[in-house]
């Protein structure tokens, strides 16, 4: 068969498909392909020449909810920014194809003391910044300094506790440098923890371990990390087409990558789209390789081929200003916990896997050392839908805190999903007689930075694991929110010190604080545990979505 015929054949199909229908698109696939084969037979055109192969594509084009709100790796937390950050920068560790720990930076695995205290890492000599200059030890021990210095104010601070004089540092009692890390020589980098952390390594594989170049980051004063134009990087990909507020950006192959010859795509490029008709259209129309599922469309599309959906090790949840007259009366937060039914928005809104949560841990997280039972069953049923009782601990805390009514506004993200749970929890808290909630939408990095300043009075958040254990979502009530309670301090504290080495004994102090924490404070609110519910072309390979942390295109090809 001629290329002209093929071509003409090809022109006619696809200017048909819009107006045929699903069986009649089949046929004639199922001709297409018999005139290919007939054709194929006896064609003497050989299988290697280069004006017959097909083009491979390497360019993945991917979708996100929300602008990325910050580059700098001392910064934010939020699960965009971190995306962004992972495919761009790299630290001591990473993450392979199959989700596991693995190598970056450090070139072996670190020498551990006896008392599990002191790590010290050999660094990679072939790691090098997109700007040439080699990736020395001093570019983490300036980078993490940074991150817990008083004055950035960095939300991923909490993650550094362990180390060596951290918390007396973020707290403004000693200075910077006396943070334990100290770069021995340039590709030697040694670390000194206050108590044994067995899950550090993994700690490390996040991006607000990633190093940073002082020399580079100096010398671009306030303006480092505003765009593309100043950053350098030491990871997979480069951004290009990117500057603060963008909606769509891209990542492109880093040359000066250490292990590039592992990177296979050229690109990838990434669409914030917050509206869910739009992202399935693109999909559809096959301009996107990946859309992620919501509402209708999940039902929509649970019998496609190319359908996938996971629970997160992640839980949403309304952080609440108790500074707030009225949110500082425990009765009135219960009200509001126990008069929404979340199993409801769970199971009519959402549409998937997502699950209703009884408290800030997640379910199928952590199990009880001895006894293998899950940390959400064993801890309890926190917060639940009851009208009655929460309309008894209502009528209680407006006597308490002398109030006849409370008018609260409800802070979320600007994303389609966000807004119909912010309804929803409108009209469940405005079951409470009395309660008025007006509902304000913000860009990403507003809301967090509302939240963070404690400028708000309740919010939708959001928290996803970066390790299993339950201290990660439970370290955060510690001094978080406006909540305090020194009990829950004090167990808190314990599990990361004096009972770190005692599994059983730290397995109690955890589910005792959060039991403190919201079953008797409700210290926040929690709502849900997310489920991943996603569209994928079959022919994207090894597009890493760890349970855990952020997605890495490092190892995606296209075939």
């Amino acid at each position: 068969m001629t290329k002209a015929l093929f071509y003409v054949i090809f022109y006619y199909i696809e200017k048909g498909l819009e107006n045929m229908k699903r069986k009649d698109v089949w046929l004639m696939g199922v001709l297409l392909v018999g005139i290919l084969f007939i054709g194929g037979c006896s064609t003497t055109t050989k299988k290697n020449d280069s004006s017959t192969s097909k083009t491979t594509k390497t360019q993945l084009v991917v979708t996100t909810g929300s602008e990325i709100s910050s580059m700098d790796t001392s910064g934010t937390t939020d699960l965009v920014s971190y995306t962004a950050m992972n495919n761009v920068f790299e630290g001591l560790f990473t993450l392979d194809k199959n989700g596991k720990t693995a190598l970056g930076v450090a070139a072996s695995q670190p020498k551990v003391s006896s008392d599990g205290k002191i790590y010290t890492f050999k660094l990679n000599t072939r790691a090098k910044w997109s700007n040439g200059t080699p990736v020395t030890a001093q570019d983490f021990v300036f980078a993490w300094q940074k991150l817990i210095n008083p004055s950035t104010a960095s939300s991923a601070s909490y993650m550094f506790t362990m180390f060596k004089n951290a918390e007396q540092i973020i707290n403004g009692k000693l200075p910077v440098e006396e943070l334990g890390v100290v770069a021995v020589d340039d590709h030697t980098l040694k670390v000194e923890l206050e108590t044994p952390t067995p899950y550090l390594v993994n700690l490390l594989t996040l991006p607000c371990f990633a190093p940073q170049n002082k020399a580079y980051v100096t010398s671009q004063k306030d303006q480092y990390g505003n765009d593309q134009s100043h950053l350098i990087y030491n990871g997979p990909f480069v951004l290009s087409n990117w500057k603060q507020g963008d909606t769509t950006w891209t990542y492109k192959k880093n040359p000066a990558y250490w292990d590039k010859k592992n990177v296979k795509l050229s690109s990838v490029k990434v669409n914030v789209l917050k509206d869910s008709s739009t992202e399935m259209n693109l999909y559809e129309s096959e301009q996107i390789d990946y859309a992620s599922l919501s509402g209708d469309f999940i039902s929509q599309y649970q019998s496609d081929k190319n359908y996938h959906s996971v629970n997160e090790a992640a839980s949403i949840y309304i952080p609440i200003n108790q500074t707030v007259k009225g949110l500082d009366n425990v009765h009135i937060r219960k009200a509001m916990s126990y008069i929404i039914n979340k199993e409801a928005y769970v199971k009519n809104v959402m549409k998937n896997s997502a699950k209703a949560l009884t408290g800030y841990v997640p379910a199928n997280m952590a199990a009880n050392p001895k006894t293998g039972e899950d940390f959400r069953k064993e801890s309890g049923k926190l917060s639940y839908y009851d009208k009655k009782q929460a309309l008894s601990e209502w009528k209680q805390g407006l006597k308490e805190a002398g109030l006849t009514s409370l008018e609260l506004n409800l802070s979320v993200k600007d994303s389609e999903e966000t807004k119909k749970l912010a309804e929803f929890l409108q009209s469940e808290l405005q079951n409470l007689p009395g309660m008025k909630v007006t509902i304000s939408t913000l860009p990403l990095k507003s809301l967090l930075e509302s939240i963070s300043s404690k400028n708000y009075q309740i919010a939708v958040s959001s928290w996803y694991a970066d390790f299993t254990d339950p201290i990660n979502f439970l370290e955060r009530l510690d001094g978080k929110f406006t909540y305090q309670n020194e009990t829950v301090n004090q167990l808190l504290t314990a599990s990361k010190t004096t009972d770190v080495l005692d599994k059983d004994k730290r397995w109690q102090d955890l589910i005792k604080a959060e039991q403190i924490a919201i079953g008797q404070d409700m210290a926040l609110i929690p709502l849900y545990q997310p489920a991943r519910t996603y569209l994928l072309r079959p022919y994207v390979k090894d597009l890493v979505i760890p349970v855990f942390g952020p997605d890495s295109y490092k190892y995606v090809s296209l075939n």
